[in-house]
C-alpha cells in the first residue's frame, strides 16, 4: 500500500496521473472515504487527464454517469456512487454490474465500502481521509 498526502488539486492530479500510468491493475476502482475526503475531486482529475469534455459531478442521485474516453483499452469512464444503495438487489437494478463486467469500461465507484462484498474480486481500492481544509491523505492499494 502507498500512502501519501495531497495539499492541492494539482497534487491530486499528479497522483491520479501516476495511478493511471503506473498502478492501474483493474477496470474497477473503489473509492472509500467520508464526505468531503476527496473522492469526487480525484475522479474529476482522472476525467481531466482522460480528456472528458464535460464537468464531472457526483452521481449520488443518478447512481452513475458515463463519459466517452480513449485511454489504453478503455472507451468509457463510468463514475458511480453507492451512497444511496443498501442491498445487492438495489445494486443489480442499477445496471452497474453489467457496466463493470465490460472490460472496456473504467469504473470509479465512490462509497465502494457500502457494498464492497459484491464488487469484483479484482477491484482496486483507494482510501481518502480528510486531514484539514486543503489536506487529504490518499492510500493506494
Amino acid at each position: 500500500m502507498f500512502i501519501t498526502t495531497s495539499e492541492s488539486i494539482t497534487q491530486t492530479r499528479t497522483l491520479a496521473e501516476q495511478f493511471l500510468e503506473e498502478s492501474l491493475h483493474s477496470n474497477v476502482i473503489g473509492l472509500i472515504g467520508e464526505l468531503g475526503s476527496g473522492k469526487t475531486t480525484f475522479t474529476q482529475q482522472v476525467g481531466k487527464i482522460l480528456k472528458v469534455d464535460r464537468t464531472i459531478t457526483s452521481p449520488t442521485f443518478l447512481i452513475y454517469k458515463q463519459y466517452p474516453i480513449q485511454f489504453k483499452t478503455f472507451s468509457q469512464l463510468i463514475h458511480a456512487d453507492l451512497y444511496r444503495l443498501k442491498t445487492i438487489d438495489e445494486l443489480k437494478n442499477t445496471g452497474l454490474i453489467e457496466l463493470w463486467e465490460e472490460a472496456s469500461n473504467l469504473v470509479l465507484i465512490e462509497w465502494a465500502d457500502r457494498l464492497q462484498e459484491y464488487l469484483p474480486k479484482n477491484t482496486q481500492y483507494i482510501q481518502f481521509k480528510y486531514l484539514g481544509e486543503n489536506i487529504r491523505e490518499i492510500s493506494f492499494e
